[in-house]
């Protein structure tokens, strides 16, 4: 697929979706390191949308705003975090 064109949510309903799925369920149930399971969890979605820049925001606990836990192809100061409140573009 050429690199401009995006998969239709058709083409992502196939055994590769729900293989990486799978592999993302299994990898909860057994997975001891929150910051390992997300990077499993990006990478593999990225993977799927042939995505170059992905990020995982988490709620937090007032339910009010999002923070940045991983990203990858961003320029993000990891020493920072990242956050937005609803209504924010991300």
């Amino acid at each position: 697929m050429p690199e401009h064109e995006k998969k239709t949510i058709e083409e992502l309903f196939s055994p590769d979706l729900f293989q990486k799925v799978s592999s993302i369920c299994n990898a909860v149930a057994v997975s001891t390191n929150v910051k390992e399971l997300l990077e499993f969890s990006l990478q593999l979605t990225m993977e799927l949308f042939d995505a170059k820049r992905g990020s995982i925001f988490i709620l937090n606990e007032s339910g009010k705003e999002l923070i940045l836990k991983i990203a990858h192809g961003m320029k993000v100061d990891e020493e920072k975090e990242m956050v937005k409140r609803f209504g924010e573009g991300v």
